[in-house]
């Protein structure tokens, strides 16, 4: 849920930011993607769509509301998924791709749960964490020191 209201607020930047929408169209223009640049440049379907998106947001943020990150340490089995190296090769990219499991985790494959993991508050990643080298910071930090990479 955290990532779709992520998304949802990077979405509202796009609609309401002329900077932001502008960086995305130079990149669907250099990779021609038609569809998505009528959208961008359609005022009132994109006013559409922000208030969804929106209406979409708010719901999931109420469902979340006092909530706080947890991270659930899951044993699997290497067959459950498909090729590791493809995986890899996108997040050493720092593209973000989700994990395709091909069987749902049953309550005993988990091991721990881990509430408010390497003391993160519940923001849980920051936002400038877009690519691998960010995460590798991230990991990096000592977060006793209360050290930011990005400073």
């Amino acid at each position: 849920m955290r990532k779709a209201i992520e998304e949802a607020n990077a979405f509202e930047r796009i609609c309401s930011v002329p900077a932001e929408r502008d960086e995305l169209l130079k990149y669907l223009t250099a990779s021609s993607q038609q569809a998505a640049i009528l959208i961008l440049t359609d005022d009132k379907a994109l006013s559409r769509l922000r208030t969804d998106v929106k209406e979409a947001k708010n719901a999931l943020m109420s469902l979340t509301q006092g909530g706080h990150p947890v991270v659930y340490a899951v044993a699997v089995k290497p067959n459950w998924f498909e090729d590791w190296a493809h995986y890899i090769s996108y997040w050493e990219m720092g593209i973000r791709i989700d994990l395709q499991c091909r069987h749902d985790v049953a309550p005993e494959r988990i091991l721990a749960k881990v509430n408010y993991p390497n003391n993160t508050d519940r923001e849980f990643l920051p936002t400038w964490c877009r690519t691998w080298d960010d995460a590798v910071a991230l990991a990096s930090v000592d977060r006793t020191q209360g050290e930011d990479p990005v400073e």
